[in-house]
């Protein structure tokens, strides 16, 4: 296993199953994974925690993939943070089952 200097990570979304996957796949590469379930809790903490890079879906209850962006653009230390959106496309994975 690669260690990864305290690299955190933000993952962003409503899907508490698949948000969970991803931060158990990422966190055995060594990468400090952190979670926000709405796009607002996530701003917060990305100005607390200041991850290298977000994962977040594209569409959430609150907000959208581009709403998330311009709120992390107001913040000056987050402006040029990497963001990674994950899309699924409801027709095609409906009754999909990992």
């Amino acid at each position: 296993m690669r260690q990864v200097a305290s690299q955190k990570i933000l993952t962003v979304g409503a899907n508490a199953r698949a948000l969970k996957l991803l931060g158990h796949r990422v966190s055995r590469q060594g990468y400090e994974v952190f979670t926000a379930d709405q796009v607002k809790d996530a701003i917060v903490q990305a100005i607390i925690i200041r991850p290298e890079v977000i994962i977040s879906e594209f569409y959430s209850e609150d907000l959208d993939g581009r709403e998330l962006l311009r709120m992390l653009d107001a913040v000056p230390h987050l402006e040029a943070t990497p963001v990674i959106f994950l899309v699924a496309d409801r027709e095609r994975t409906a009754g999909f089952q990992p």
